[in-house]
Order: structure tokens, then sequence, then C-alpha cells
């Protein structure tokens, strides 16, 4: 017979704990469980008088203190599982009384301090994890006394000193994450992996070769180094590795020690059917891009090769990798045109293939990718010809770089499509004629770049719709600061942001204000007192522009407040002295909170 106790919320009463142990029935198996609920406050000291105890999950709910001391009285326990609480303090010093303790979780709490060496008395764990806690001093030797243990979890705490090497010979482990610590030593030359199924070792400083025995773990499903010292050679073996899914090594000096023009790993991986992802960033590999990326499990969502010295093209068949969402190349030495069969890459999401020699055009045949494709960078090559109506066809893009290119021919009508783009570059580009009317229906627009081509003509009134934006660089072409007649400047870009917020709402344009003023000093005139002179009557009369109810009519006074706040940012914006204008982000802020005080008052 189990015995059962539930709560939802509170506390914990010590009564309930103590009556629990006093009247459960002989011979009954004791379960406390109050997994995922609003318990808080501290775990009662009580709870050690529930001798049989042994199952005791707490797990996701908010206690806080330390481990009850008395908790050493449950010599029957099995299972401990506080995980992700508010507990702090220091692990216990002893274990001794738990030798019956299988699995035991601290994951997700506060607790400080080093782990004790008496951990390793335990005989029976099968599963330790005490990650995300802030956990500091090294690894006691003693773990590897868990000749049973399957499951080691340390990530993510403050651990220093040697990973000791008898943790690599517990021929039980099946999962091993030491991620995110501060951990030296060395992968041993004869690692003894025959169960592991998952090895996770990243961000810390582990050094040494990459031994080739790792090819022994057949078992082996995810091996992530990411961010350590481990070098090269890479062994040309892993294709034995038929059961891996995740190899990702990146952000280590693996180059160093390898030949030039040497890939020849990529053939070896062609036969790890379940591979589906591959992270060799900033290794410093060399050589030549193999056709046989293409051969990589059909399986594969992301490839990441960025910051290396691979040359070459990239294969005309990369499309076979139909199942592919991240294909990130970017800072190599690719050459040659993007292939068409790009297009074939319909679950495509990110795509980077910035600061390579790439040359042509962009395949038309992109506008395929449209189920999730939301980064497009491009950046840095030497693509030429026209950009292709058809990319902006692609209405889920929240990023598009296509900067530094040779791209010629005017910019798309169809950039309203890209509704959800926050980041827009297409700066250093021989782009010419004016910038699209409806460019302001760009709303999420953050950042806007086309400094440095050959646009002219008017800047859009429309831009003024985009009231998200922070960053706006126009600078390099031939766009006028009208309003005043002057010359282009540094500060050109602020400057006719000004003047299109002062013509939008005054419904004038510059040459139009009928007493010989320019539309800076028509405005500048009418303030503090004359607002609504001077503001377009049919703003006041449009109430869904001011966001209100059909409904609802609007509060005169702070209409006027709000548009008073609008022409001051216009004015400061369009100073004639360069030093005076304020900066766009600033200019955003004043816009935004004349936005709120608005809603805050109708």
């Amino acid at each position: 017979m189990t015995h059962w106790v539930r709560y939802t919320h509170g506390t914990i009463p010590s009564t309930s704990v103590s009556g629990m142990a006093l009247h459960a029935a002989p011979g009954a198996r004791e379960v406390l469980s109050l997994y995922d609920n609003d318990f808080h406050g501290s775990i009662p000291n009580e709870i050690g008088r529930l001798f049989r105890l042994q199952v005791l999950s707490l797990v996701k709910n908010s206690f806080q203190g330390g481990l009850p001391p008395n908790l050493s009285h449950c010599v029957d326990i099995e299972v401990i599982d506080l995980a992700d609480n508010h507990l702090h303090g220091e692990l216990p010093s002893e274990f001794s009384s738990w030798t019956k303790l299988q699995y035991f979780s601290l994951k997700e709490n506060k607790f400080a301090g080093s782990i004790p060496p008496s951990i390793g008395n335990i005989s029976s764990l099968g599963a330790l994890d005490l990650s995300q806690n802030n956990l500091q001093g090294h690894i006691p030797f003693e773990v590897a006394h868990h000749t049973y243990l399957e499951h080691l979890n340390l990530g993510t705490n403050s651990l220093s000193g040697m990973v000791p090497l008898p943790i690599y010979n517990i021929s039980s482990l099946i999962f091993v994450d030491l991620s995110r610590n501060n951990l030296e030593g060395t992968l041993p030359a004869d690692l003894d992996f025959t169960q592991l199924q998952y090895f996770l070792a990243a961000e810390n400083r582990i050094s040494g070769p990459l031994p080739p025995s790792l090819a022994n773990a057949s078992n082996l499903i995810i091996f992530d180094i990411i961010g350590n010292i481990i070098t090269g050679p890479i062994p040309n073996n892993f294709g034995r590795l038929l059961n891996i899914q995740c190899l990702n090594m990146g952000y280590n000096p693996l180059g160093g020690g390898m030949l030039p023009n040497d890939l020849s790993f990529l053939n070896s991986l062609v036969n790890c059917s379940h591979l589906d992802s591959l992270d060799f960033a900033s290794t410093g590999i060399r050589g030549e891009l193999p056709n046989a990326i293409v051969n990589l499990s059909t399986t594969i969502e992301h490839i990441s090769l960025d910051e290396n010295h691979i040359y070459g093209s990239i294969p005309r068949e990369i499309g076979k990798l139909e199942n592919i969402t991240k294909l990130s190349l970017f800072h190599n030495l690719l050459t040659g045109a993007i292939p068409e069969s790009i297009g074939k890459l319909s679950w495509l999401g990110e795509l980077n293939l910035a600061e390579n020699k790439l040359s042509g055009s962009i395949p038309t045949c992109i506008s395929n990718v449209t189920n999730q494709f939301v980064r497009l960078r491009l950046e840095g090559n030497m693509l030429n010809g026209s950009i292709p109506a058809e990319l902006f066809n692609i209405s889920t893009l929240e990023q598009v770089s296509l900067a530094d290119n040779r791209f010629e021919g005017v910019i798309p009508e169809k950039i309203e499509v890209l509704s959800h783009c926050i980041h827009l570059n297409l700066s250093q580009n021989l782009l010419s004629g004016a910038l699209p009317s409806n460019i302001g229906r760009l709303e999420h627009l953050v950042e806007l770049d086309v400094s440095n081509n050959k646009l002219s003509g008017d800047i859009p009134a429309s831009l003024s719709r985009c009231v998200m934006l922070e960053t706006l660089y126009m600078g390099g072409n031939s766009f006028q600061e009208y309003g005043m007649g002057g010359e282009i400047s540094t500060k050109g870009d602020v400057y006719s942001y000004g003047i299109f917020l002062l013509e939008f709402f005054s419904g004038r344009r510059p040459t139009e204000c009928g007493d010989g003023s320019n539309l800076h000093e028509y405005v500048r005139n009418a303030l503090p007192y004359k607002v609504m002179d001077i503001t377009d009557p049919r703003i006041l009369l449009d109430q869904e522009e001011l966001g209100l109810p059909a409904n609802q009519s609007y509060n005169r006074a702070a209409v006027e407040l709000c548009m008073g706040s609008i022409f001051e940012v216009g004015i400061l914006c369009s100073q004639e002295m360069l030093q005076k204008r304020i900066d766009i982000s600033v200019a955003i802020k004043h816009l935004h909170m004349a936005r709120d005080k608005l809603l805050q008052l109708i």
C-alpha cells in the first residue's frame, strides 16, 4: 500500500506532517508528492519523523530555506526531488544515513558552497542532479565511487578545478552534463563511454586533443563541447556514431592541429543518418567545402560552420537538405553563386552567408522559402544584379541584410510585404531611385539602413509611421534636406525625419507655409499656443488614426497636448545647426511618451 498526501498551496503545517507519520498504516509505502503547486515557506523539520518515507517530491513550488536537518532520519528514502524551488544554503556534510537513496535532485535552486566528498558514500545512487545552483569548488573524486550512477548533472554552477578522470570511467553513465562552469582538465585518450548517450560540457576550459576513442561511444546521441579549448585533429571515424543526433564542437581551436585542406571528417558523417545538428563554428578548420555535405542526414536541421577558412562553392544540390532550418556559413572564403536549389529548403528559418566572396544574383526561387524564414544575411559579398521583387514576398522575414554588395536598380515596391521586418540593411550598394512610397507599412522596423547608395528624391512621408524606429541611416545618398533647402549633412537623416513629422501632422509641404517662412519656422512660431491652428484638420476627424473606438470622441485637450509634443520633436530634429539636433533614439522615445500620454487621457 502507498500512502499519498497531496496539497495544492500555502505552507505545509508541521502537525500534518507529524500526524501523517503517526497514522500511516503498518507496512505502507510512504510517498509525499506536492509536485507543481504554489507552496512557499520552509520545508518543515518534522518531515524527518516520516521514518518510512521513500519518495519525497516537492518539485515546482516556491519553498525557501535549506534542507531540513531531520531529513537524515528518513533512512528508507529512495527519491529526493526538490527541483525548481527557491531553496538555499549549503548541501548536507554527511550522507551516510541515506543508504538506499537512488535519485537526488536539487536542480534549479540557490544552493551554494561546495559538493561534499561524503556524497560518494551513497553507493546506491543512480541519478545526481545539482544543476542550476550557485555551487563552487571542485568536483570531489568521490563522485566516481558511484558504480551504479547513470545520470550526472552538475551544469550551470560555478564549479572549478579539474574534472576527475575517474568520472570518465563510470561505465554505467548514460547522461553527463558539466556545462557552463569553469572546469578544466582533458578528455582521456581511452574514453569508456560504452553506455553514454548524452555528454554536455559546453562553456568550460577543458583542453587537450579530441580523442579518437570517442567514436567507440556507439550509443552517443548528443555530444556538446562548445566553448572550450579542445584541439584537433578531428578524427575521421565519427561515422561510427550511428545514433548521433547533435555534434556540437564550435568555438574550440580544433583547426590548429589539422592539416590544410582537411575537412574529410565531414565525409565520414554521411553515415550518421540521425544527425540533426552540426556545429563547428569558429574552430579554425580550413579546406574546401566537400560536396558530401549535401548527403548528410535528411533529418539535419542545423548546420553552422561560421568563422572558419572554408573555401570553394556551395554545392549545387544543397537543396537536398530538405528539413534544414538553419544554414550558417558566415565569414568564410566561399565563392561562386548561390545555388538555385536553395529554393527547395522550404523549412529554412535562417540563412547566413555573410562575409564571403559569393557573386551573381539572388535566385528568385528563394521566394519558395516561406514557411518560417525569419533571418537572411548576405552582407559582405560581391552579389550583383537587382534585388529580386520575389524576395519581398516572404512576409515572415524579420532581418534582411544585403549590405556591402553590388546590387543596383531600384528597391522593389513589394517591400511593403515585409510587415514583420525589424532590421533592414541595404547599405553600401549601387541602388538608385527613390525609397518606395509604402515603406511606412513596415511598422515594426527598429533599424533601417540605406546609406551609401545612389538613392535620390523625396523620402516618403509614410516613414513617420514607423514609430518603433530607433536607428535610421540614409547618408551617402542624394536625398535633400528639404524644408530649408540646405545641404546634406551627417545628421541629415534625423533632420529629414523631423521635417516629415512636421509635414505629416500639419498637412503642409515645406514650401506651402504661405508667409514666406519655411516649415520649421512656421511650426516653431505656432508653439505652444496655436498648436491646433496648424494641426491638419483631417487628423482631428480621423479617430482610427488616434486609436480611438468608433463610438468615442476625442478629448481635444489630450490631442492638443499630444500634438504639441510631436511638433516639438519635429522642431528638435530639424534644427539648422547640426549640434542642436537630437538623436533619432531620443526622438522615438519622446514620441512613445506622447502616444502613451494620449492613451491615458482619452
